[in-house]
């Protein structure tokens, strides 16, 4: 009688600990997944980053660009004289807008 419920009690125990090892593996390979996951994410992350500094130095160029447009109008409106036609001023107001 003894043995049957010793018996019984390692069966127990074999399943109870075979269970453990089972999940202990299941989470460990969750957790390599994440890791993976994580480490994809992260470099999309940094292309991401790259991409945005790429676009700023893009918006900073072309807002210089406009600006220098903008005081090239302004000085070719404060030329004098420069709204006649074919004029020496216009000649040379186009050759500083259209290098």
């Amino acid at each position: 009688m003894f043995l049957r419920i010793a018996l019984g009690a390692c069966l127990a125990l074999a399943l109870a600990l075979g269970a453990a090892v089972w999940r202990v593996s299941s989470l460990s390979k969750d957790n390599a997944t994440l890791k993976a996951s994580m480490v994809a994410h992260e470099a999309a992350r940094d292309q991401l980053e790259e991409a945005i500094a790429v676009h700023k130095a893009h918006l900073e160029r072309l807002t210089a660009e406009r600006q220098a447009q903008v005081e090239r109008v302004n000085q070719i409106e404060a030329l004098e004289g420069g709204d006649a036609p074919l004029s020496d001023f216009m000649r040379d107001g186009a050759a500083i807008v259209w290098p």
